[in-house]
């Protein structure tokens, strides 16, 4: 759904964290920020490659819990002008160019959602995939993002539901993706 249309409350910009230039600033273990913690997939989740691709595969242990890649194949802080976003990367793996932003990146939220908005950056119009997990790991949904390039992505659970834990992005785009500007939290309530 349009992004802009989601009254969400907390945003993770990247900005307040060190990355660098080029491959970026290698990560190997979870990144833990205010009101999410990123990895590569969660525990009981098998991982599968598509060339150079992380696939993620099938529910997660109870209860959700973040787990980081191999070593160099987990995520990067990368600055791309003066906008720091943060990268998955693939088998290929760090600093390699054709590992940056083939890996999968996996979020779990402090609380559960009904809803949540991100940017894509990179994509040269392939594929991405959302998959959705509650709290015990079970799978709610898993959708796809067509002719992926630099845009907003909007998710609304139907009559605001809040069981989103978690969610865990991947993609086959041959140029690859990186996040940013996840947003998230309840709307603000109103006396």
């Amino acid at each position: 759904m349009d992004p802009n249309s989601l009254a969400l409350t907390q945003i993770i910009t990247f900005e307040d964290q060190q990355a660098n230039m080029g491959p970026g600033r290698l990560l190997n273990d979870l990144l833990v920020l205010p009101g999410a913690v990123f990895a590569e997939r969660f525990h009981g989740q098998t991982l599968a490659f598509s060339g150079n691709h992380d696939l993620v595969h099938g529910p997660a242990n109870a209860p959700l819990t973040p787990l980081a890649g191999q070593p160099g194949q987990t995520m990067s802080l990368v600055m791309m002008g003066q906008n720091r976003m943060l990268n998955g990367y693939g088998p290929a793996a760090f600093p390699r160019r054709e590992g940056q932003g083939e890996g999968a990146i996996s979020v779990l939220f402090d609380a559960d959602q009904p809803a949540l908005a991100f940017d894509l950056r990179g994509g040269e119009g392939g594929l991405a995939q959302v998959q959705f997990l509650r709290r015990d790991g079970s799978i709610i949904v898993q959708l796809s993002v067509q002719k992926v390039s630099e845009y907003a992505v909007g998710f609304e659970r139907k009559d605001g539901v809040p069981d989103i834990a978690g969610f865990v992005l991947m993609n086959v785009d041959p140029q690859g993706l990186a996040i940013d500007n996840l947003r998230f939290g309840p709307p603000a309530q109103l006396s």
